[in-house]
């Protein structure tokens, strides 16, 4: 059984004017209700004894002194009721798994005329370090309830009984018993003001980021011997950045070249045809940056900014972290400022004109100087053409605005199944396989909320694990494989680099039956892109309960194996039927279920009812094309199916100002017959054809009678040779199969009578 921790706190609801015709409120902070939410940042109380704000991972919050151990500590929030009723509770937080449940004693109480009418304690996992949603009373995966009789402002009164080790973000009372927060939560809903995160805008990356991107510690040859290898085996790769030692190649041990913006021009002797090559090669370069100069063998830069009034500060560094001297005055560049920024950006310009076309962004993911960045590789990028890319840290995902800046990866990962001490911020380490996957997927989790997502996979550093095998790479390249994006990094220690040549041929294999299924998906995973971009909704959904699988658009369902030694899965199906997208074996949903699970094989389940597109592979997204695609239906009964492809240029900003074009397509089947409809495209963008050939794939059916398109009845092939206007039936895969080639323009019907 779990164990685990009850963290219980006192919050008291005073009563404060609940028996006046009108509800004075008063100054300071007042929290109210939008929608039957009340929302509340932990930092923004009305008062407080013996507690201080911090930041923890991805948060603001709070947390009690170290020696607040008494019931005079407390900190206090005012809350408007205008619709009284019942409120459930759900606290943003978390308490260090390594503390035995007799610390950190509170409890969450509610108080109305001075008499206690309710106590309850507040259980965080115990297994849990990360910051994470909680309610659960003392009947377990129960939500705690508040009774509000009357109107009126109440105070939220938190005590410290016990304890100094936890960390609070945020509050939520809601009215509605469904509700479950997620990620950061709603916004806060403070009287009077517009929530602090104004901007929620979803920016798309460019199409190509959707690929395979690589890093590495790489001289300029050793750069692109790596590329021709990935290319000579078979490997897709879309993009490749250089890591910090891009600026001091002696082991990036500083601080010399942290920040000289030279670079280190023995390991690049020619940086230029270093990009060239690779923009031969169709594969984008990018470059580490950080926000620091450090004044030892940087001097001409630091002293510009210095004198210049371009740092916000400047301080002894101690780190070794490129800073083998260990005792630098280091600047810290100023973004907030706009001269600074000016600056930076001119510094930052002859990699650009060289070929650079993104970033990789380190020590800080503040917004100043993330925005910054990302600006940079929309208005001097190569190739980007104004969509811009950066690799920021999460640490700044309490901050909506970053979703105008993407993306964002989950931080240094440990080459192990799990981390039971996850986030370690003091050694750097962020979550290995086991927490890579509950970033993602587990909707409790702070990181929940990132469009698009991306990791270290096969894992960053050992961080004393003695984990790393083909066993837990291959598993690991399956999830990541299948997910928002896929980035392929670790460090200079690990012998394989995490390229794939580095490991067993079994591994390889499976290597490329991921990554390729992964660029023959390119349709379907751009076209939730671009649906998270219209509708906010982000692609990897989780349900709450099932923290380590998840949906992969509506059509997909995805449950890696992250134990090792696991040849079997248990997960749980939602309801409906679904489709083992491998094996196409059927299995009822509403249920758990136990799956094979080989080694080389990621369980995967197509939803009954789905259309898939789908496209020929090719070793980049953009030398791959969506003009041939293949649409593969997997129909139900009685269902009617639809999904919607979306297309844009995908490299410029063109689909802010509506240039998208969308393509319909549905199918039901009915009364002994299946129809397939494929409507006009709607939209356009530069560069688009007139054109596209279609391969219609039908799964899981019996041999029609007879196949129209447009009511023109179709021949059946007979010699295995697949001609314009005729189909085909596999009497083992059980699937139909035809192609043709028309206008975007025009509609198309399909009719099967069987």
């Amino acid at each position: 059984m779990k164990k685990t921790i009850w963290l219980p706190i006192l919050l008291i609801f005073t009563a404060l004017s609940c028996n006046k015709p009108t509800i004075e409120i008063p100054e300071g902070n007042v929290h109210t209700s939008q929608n039957g939410i009340i929302s509340i940042e932990a930092e923004h109380f009305n008062n407080q004894q013996g507690w201080r704000e911090r930041t923890h991972y991805t948060s603001e919050g709070i947390a009690p002194n170290a020696d607040s151990l008494n019931f005079d500590n407390y900190v206090e929030y005012k809350i408007l009721i205008e619709d009284p009723g019942t409120y459930y509770f759900y606290v943003l937080g978390n308490k260090p798994h390594n503390q035995s449940p007799s610390e950190n004693f509170f409890q969450i109480g509610l108080l109305y005329d001075e008499n206690s009418l309710a106590k309850h304690p507040v259980l965080f996992p115990n297994d849990l370090n990360a910051t994470s949603w909680s309610s659960i009373s003392k009947v377990e995966g129960l939500p705690i309830q508040f009774q509000f009789q009357q109107k009126g402002i109440y105070t939220l009164r938190i005590k410290n009984i016990d304890g100094s080790g936890y960390y609070l973000d945020k509050m939520i009372l809601s009215k509605n018993p469904e509700f479950r927060p997620a990620g950061m939560g709603p916004l806060e809903t403070l009287l009077g003001e517009n929530p602090r995160e104004l901007n929620t805008e979803i920016i798309l990356p460019p199409k190509w980021a959707f690929g395979i991107i690589y890093g590495g510690y790489t001289t300029q040859d050793e750069t692109m011997a790596v590329i021709e290898k990935l290319i000579e085996n078979n490997y897709p790769i879309d993009a490749y950045w250089i890591d910090s030692w891009f600026w001091d190649f002696n082991e990036g041990k500083g601080p010399n070249g942290y920040i000289d913006f030279v670079g280190d021009t023995t390991a690049y002797p020619d940086m230029q045809k270093m990009w060239s090559d690779m923009e031969d090669l169709s594969v984008k370069g990018g470059i580490w940056i950080w926000d620091l100069i450090q004044i030892s063998g940087n001097e001409t830069a630091f002293n510009k900014y210095y004198d210049k009034n371009l740092f916000k500060s400047t301080f002894i560094n101690r780190n070794g972290w490129h800073n083998q001297t260990k005792n630098t005055l280091t600047g810290v560049i100023d973004f907030e400022n706009p001269e600074a920024v000016d600056e930076w950006k001119q510094d930052m310009k002859p990699f650009f004109n060289k070929g650079v076309d993104f970033l990789k962004l380190d020590n800080s993911s503040a917004i100043p100087f993330v925005k910054a960045a990302f600006e940079a590789t929309q208005e001097m990028g190569h190739e980007t053409k104004g969509r811009g890319f950066i690799l920021s840290h999460i640490h700044s995902t309490y901050d909506s605005r970053y979703k105008l800046y993407p993306t964002k990866w989950t931080g240094d990962a440990k080459i192990a199944w799990n981390q039971t001490d996850y986030p370690n911020l003091w050694n750097y380490s962020m979550g290995a396989f086991k927490e890579n996957v509950a970033m993602a997927a587990d909707p409790k989790r702070t990181t929940y909320d990132i469009p698009f997502l991306t990791h270290d996979a096969g894992g960053y550093d050992y961080f004393g694990s003695t984990d790393q095998s083909d066993e837990l790479y291959m598993r690991w390249i399956q999830f990541s494989a299948m997910n928002t994006l896929m980035t392929i990094f670790s460090t200079a220690k690990n012998p394989t680099r995490n390229h794939p040549y580095g490991y067993s041929i079994e591994a390889q294999e499976n290597f490329r039956k991921y990554t390729h299924l992964r660029m023959q998906l390119f349709p379907y995973i751009y076209s939730y892109a671009i649906n998270t971009r219209l509708t906010g909704e982000k692609m990897v959904q989780g349900d709450g309960v099932h923290e380590y699988q998840y949906l992969f658009g509506n059509e997909l369902l995805v449950a890696p194996v992250y134990k090792q030694g696991e040849l079997t899965r248990s997960l749980y199906l939602p309801e409906g039927k679904w489709i083992d997208f491998e094996t196409h074996q059927i299995f009822d949903g509403g249920d758990y279920i136990k799956v094979n699970a080989p080694i080389n094989k990621l369980p995967m389940f197509v939803r009954a009812g789905s259309i898939l597109p789908m496209r020929n592979y090719a070793r980049t997204v953009e030398t791959g094309s969506n003009d041939t695609l293949h649409v593969h239906v997997f129909p139900l009964e009685g269902k009617q199916t639809e999904f919607t492809l979306y297309e844009d240029d995908g490299i410029s900003n063109d689909y802010l100002n509506g240039k998208i074009a969308s393509t319909d397509m549905s199918a039901i089947k009915k009364g002994g017959g299946l129809e397939i409809n494929i409507e006009p495209i709607q939209g356009e963008y530069v560069g688009m054809e007139t054109e596209r050939k279609f391969h219609v794939h039908v799964h899981l059916t019996d041999k029609p009678r007879s196949v129209t398109l447009n009511g023109e009845v179709l021949k059946e092939s007979t010699d295995n040779s697949l001609d314009s206007l005729k189909w085909e039936y596999a009497e083992f895969e059980r699937k139909v199969t035809l192609h043709f080639l028309t206008s975007k323009s025009d509609a198309n019907k399909l009719e099967f009578r069987y």
